[in-house]
């Protein structure tokens, strides 16, 4: 579990964190750990919601930026774990380049977990002078490698999604040399 079920244990992690010298902190696929042992899609369960809160607000204490970067492959969907999505899972990180439902995933999910008001510090997520930077994609391609057979049934549909961004980047920079 990447955060205890204590908040004690959470401001002793946040306080070594800035004893060390850190100052931001990339929540890289929290998401995960919030939705695991859900069944429905988009489902936070309050009770991690709280850690997740109480996380920010410490980090924000002590002088800890976040870094929030979302992990794609499966998002915002139902599963036990992170290491153990079911096979119905979609690998939406490729598919967000060309199907319009992966983005409606990515926005909605992300909207219900960052666009809201922080119980602990009183500020929009989204909008609180804590928060550094956010990576709207870990490891950006449209040109990843095939590694299941749904990603080998997507190559067409990448394939034209590269050719596209190509010929996009080729006429934006033919008059660079």
């Amino acid at each position: 579990s990447p955060l205890p079920d204590d908040k004690d244990q959470i401001t002793r992690g946040v306080e070594y964190l800035s004893r060390c010298g850190f100052n931001a902190i990339r929540l890289h696929g929290i998401e995960y750990w919030i939705m695991a042992g859900t069944t429905t899609e988009l489902e936070f369960p309050v009770g991690r919601l709280d850690l997740f809160d109480w996380l920010l607000s410490e980090c924000k204490r002590v002088g800890l930026y976040w870094i929030i970067n979302p992990r794609q492959p499966e998002l915002y969907q139902a599963g036990p774990s992170r290491f153990s999505m079911p096979g119905t899972a979609k690998n939406y990180k490729e598919r967000i380049f060309t199907q319009q439902n992966a983005r409606d995933n990515w926005h909605s999910g992300f909207n219900l977990l960052y666009n809201r008001t922080n119980p602990y510090t009183g500020i929009n997520i989204r909008k609180d002078p804590a928060l550094f930077l956010v990576e709207c994609m870990n490891e950006c391609s449209v040109e990843p490698l095939p590694i299941s057979t749904e990603s080998l049934a997507f190559c067409s549909e990448r394939k034209s999604c590269v050719s596209f961004i190509l010929s996009m980047l080729a006429e934006r920079t033919s008059d660079m040399g």
